[in-house]
């Protein structure tokens, strides 16, 4: 998710200085990242600027599923992939402002090969609502797995 709201935090950041600019208000921002594919509990390394030089400060999703900052300097992330990541685009959040990488990052799968029913977890069926037509995936309530989201034609909901 994008925050648009950077500047009012920045501006009260710098009135609560007493007028003395901080280098607070200025944004992360995602240069690259290696590997571009990794297996769940691989480690990614994440480089750009911005970043917070404490670990715990630091919030990555890789798509829809929050991963885990094991090293932060403010040029580089150390970050483990988190089982379930998505492909998309990397997120980094600190002090409310958030980037994403300008490239999806594409998790994959250490099973064997070739996939069959086995390589996956037992299915289940969700209910949907009348007239189901459109679904988006992420983490809605912010406790780190990504959550479904369908919208109903018929009756209005979601």
């Amino acid at each position: 998710m994008k925050n648009n709201g950077w500047w009012l935090r920045c501006l009260s950041v710098f009135v609560s200085f007493a007028f003395v600019p901080v280098g607070f208000c200025t944004p992360p921002f995602i240069a690259s990242f290696i590997p571009a594919s990794a297996t769940p509990y691989g480690a990614v390394t994440i480089n750009g600027s911005n970043f917070s030089a404490t670990a715990a400060n630091n919030i990555v999703y890789f798509g829809a599923v929050k991963a885990t900052v094991t090293n932060a300097n403010p040029f580089k992330l150390m970050v483990q992939l988190p089982t379930g990541a998505t492909y998309g685009p990397i997120s980094e959040t600190v002090q409310g402002l958030t980037a994403e990488s300008t490239y999806p990052f594409l998790p994959t799968f250490s099973g064997a090969s070739p996939l069959n029913s086995a390589s996956l977890s037992n299915s289940f069926n969700l209910g949907a609502g009348s007239f189901p037509f459109s679904v988006a995936v992420g983490d809605i309530d912010g406790d780190g797995t990504p959550d479904v989201v369908v919208a109903n034609a018929r009756d209005g909901t979601i």
